[in-house]
């Protein structure tokens, strides 16, 4: 028996609409496009770049030529580079002949003419040549739906210079192909601002951009506002390969430079970051005061909110030249308006910084474009990036509400109630001496009086709904990962029990295995769901009689699995003694100082890992000590931690610490932190009465 087959070869042919895809959907809009012509000029050396717009700058009329004095390109050289997409001529060679690192390697960023205009004719003359080459780029041949690209022919001649004096290289793009209004070359001026970085930024390169006379005001050589050069606060360090952070800091307030930081960055993992070195610097500003800035350097309110909102966000770049689109206005890429939501007191919001990430294409090979050059490849070394940006920016904003914070009067370590008695007998004493006799006015007073003390109650009710719903949410991995676990037997068993039954002949002992195994997930989620009970009230649990002991050790029990998984040595009390409490209340209260605990404790070596808890009680109090090994609180913010709001952590809301102290403060007790310490890091005080 045979069989016949053909095999045959064939080759891709791309359609001519390849060019228009490129230019669309590669370059994402025209303020990238004319930063990737200018980046063309970088690698080719040049030192000065000029933006020609010439009028009118409408949509199928006016121009940009963009000139620069780089190298220029032999004629091989524009058959190799600009008439080769994908050229391999950056990728071969790592570095232009000037010695800078090449800012574009795809050889992709010419389409961004494309991007532009209708028609582009490219002028370049190579260095000590006495020919010129001229090309003539008519876009819109390429947009033909039926021919493919190389039936697409251009033209292109060799000549005596006549354009260009010495050397280098001019785009002239016709024919826009939109309408360029005030608002948009406002905001080209934003991204020209931000694409060199005034940390490290290359010395021997300048931008220049000219516009008609209608937008004569926006011509002229690209440079920093003088907002930008007169931050509120101002941080700033490096990061190396190693994972030692040091950043420095200072402010209007304290012009003298403080160090915040200068050793071992660990995260949230347990890990240090998987990449480095970087340098960074971030320059804040407090919005609300901006009329004082404004008002320093001869400016308008309206001029420094315009400047600061121009180049606001946090931008990295790499050797020197900004990676979009990080720091664009609608790229969140570090979540900080979301944590701004969170806690309005103490985050900072992307309209209040400029920040600067620098890394190197040499030392971070780790940091790969997007195939678009809109961004970094997602990997771990790039959330790691986040993580450490976003812990750098928590040194920043400690230090920030130290500073706008009014310090009480009251010792810090005490904590006021959150509601007082309402008492209105000193109005109604007035009230009988100014109007006596009158029971009508009396009768009214104590009317309020019992509706103010309602709402009251009905409030304390709604906190109370507050702080459970809080704690929960610490909860929510917990929950998750237990759940989860005890879901996973009850449905395997069961999945199993029913493929048995399906066969002729089932197996009883195997039947009777998989029920076991099914009701141990049930006991496994009915043991979390109990624990979880007191949580979940609607409204205030009444006091009753509980074992401290016992509720203490339903806690660690939730937390039991990331406690395994962190190696955390646990030492509770095996004493048995009894108060009469809110058990859902009580609980709350280890929860989030558990944790907090097991948060810190990731920054230690897990050898030293311990969470140690001592009770005394001398029959009218009880003396609670919760202590941990973790890297312990600082002196200096010994006086911030129980403000609400206040938080060390990244991503932390700064509550925990506040609910602990209000409900203890409410039961009549004592929560501060110990200067004596049971272990080495932080050491925390609840005393409260047994009755």
């Amino acid at each position: 028996m045979s069989s016949n087959y053909k095999k045959e070869k064939f080759k891709l042919r791309p359609r001519a609409r390849i060019v228009k895809t490129f230019g669309e959907e590669l370059i994402s809009n025209d303020y990238v496009a004319i930063i990737e012509l200018i980046k063309n000029s970088y690698d080719a050396d040049s030192h000065l770049v000029e933006i020609n717009f010439k009028g009118p700058l409408e949509k199928g009329m006016g121009s940009i030529t963009i000139i620069d004095d780089g190298i220029g390109m032999s004629p091989d050289e524009v058959k190799i580079g600009w008439m080769e997409p994908a050229s391999i001529s950056k990728f071969s060679n790592r570095k232009s002949k000037g010695g800078r690192p090449f800012l574009g390697q795809k050889g992709i960023g010419r389409f961004s003419a494309a991007k532009l205009a209708e028609n582009l004719i490219l002028t370049t003359r190579k260095k000590s040549s006495d020919e010129e080459v001229v090309v003539n780029f008519k876009w819109s041949d390429y947009y033909n739906p039926n021919k493919y690209l190389d039936q697409i022919e251009g033209w292109w001649e060799i000549k005596s210079p006549n354009q260009i004096e010495k050397q280098g290289t001019i785009l002239n793009m016709e024919n826009l192909l939109s309408t360029w209004t005030t608002e948009r070359i406002e905001e080209l001026g934003a991204y020209l601002r931000r694409l060199i970085n005034p940390i490290g930024s290359p010395k021997d390169f300048k931008i220049k951009v000219l516009f008609p006379e209608e937008f004569k005001k926006y011509s002229g050589d690209i440079t920093p506002t003088e907002t930008v050069e007169n931050p509120d606060y101002l941080i700033k360090g490096k990061l190396d390969v190693k994972g030692f952070l040091y950043a420095e800091y200072k402010s209007k307030r304290n012009t003298k430079i403080e160090i915040l930081h200068n050793g071992e960055i660990i995260l949230e993992s347990g890990n240090v970051p998987n990449f480095g070195p970087i340098e960074f610097e971030f320059r804040v500003w407090d919005r609300d005061r901006l009329k004082t800035l404004a008002e320093e350097i001869g400016s308008s309110l309206s001029e420094a909110r315009k400047d600061l909102d121009a180049i606001a966000g946090v931008n990295i770049y790499r050797d020197g030249f900004r990676v979009s689109p990080y720091g664009n206005r609608e790229n969140d890429w570090l979540r900080l308006d979301l944590r701004r939501v969170q806690n309005p007191t103490m985050r900072l919001s992307n309209n209040q910084i400029v920040g600067n990430i620098s890394i190197t294409d040499k030392n971070n090979p780790e940091f790969t474009d997007q195939t678009n050059r809109e961004g970094i490849v997602e990997s771990d070394s790039f959330r790691d990036l986040q993580e450490v940006t976003r812990t750098i920016l928590t040194f920043l904003e400690n230090k920030r509400y130290d500073e706008r914070r009014d310090v009480p009067e009251e010792d810090e370590s005490e904590h006021k109630k959150l509601f007082t008695d309402i008492d209105l007998n000193t109005v109604k004493e007035v009230v009988e001496k100014k109007l006596p006799g009158d029971k009508e006015v009396q009768e009214v007073i104590i009317e309020k009086e019992a509706e103010i003390k309602k709402k009251v109650e009905e409030f304390k009710d709604f906190i109370v709904r507050y702080r459970r719903l809080s704690t929960l949410g610490q909860l929510t991995d917990v929950i998750l990962h237990d759940a989860g676990a005890g879901l996973s037997r009850v449905t395997n068993g069961l999945l199993i029990i029913d493929k048995e039954f399906n066969k002729k002949e089932f197996s009883l002992e195997k039947i009777k295995q998989n029920i076991s195994y099914a009701l141990e997930g049930s006991k496994i989620l009915s043991e979390l769901f109990k624990k979880l009970e007191p949580f979940g009230g609607r409204r205030r649990e009444r006091s009753k009689k509980i074992i401290i002991e016992n509720a203490i050790k339903d806690v660690f029990d939730i937390y039991n699995s990331e406690i395994i998984a962190d190696s955390v040595k646990i030492v509770l009390p095996d004493s048995n003694t009894e108060i009469e409490i809110s058990e859902s209340d009580f609980k709350m209260v280890f929860v989030n100082l558990l944790n907090n605990s097991l948060y810190w404790l990731k920054k230690v070596p897990v050898k030293d890992r311990v969470i140690k808890i001592n009770l005394n009680n001398d029959n009218e109090n009880i003396e609670i000590i919760f202590a941990d090994s973790g890297p312990g609180i600082p002196i200096k913010d010994t006086h911030l931690i129980f403000d609400p709001y206040y938080t060390s952590k990244p991503d932390g809301i700064g509550l925990g610490l506040t609910i602990v102290g209000e409900f203890v403060t409410e039961r009549g007790g004592h929560f501060d932190l110990l200067d004596q310490k049971l272990l080495s890091g932080a050491n925390f005080r609840i005393k409260l009465p047994l009755k």
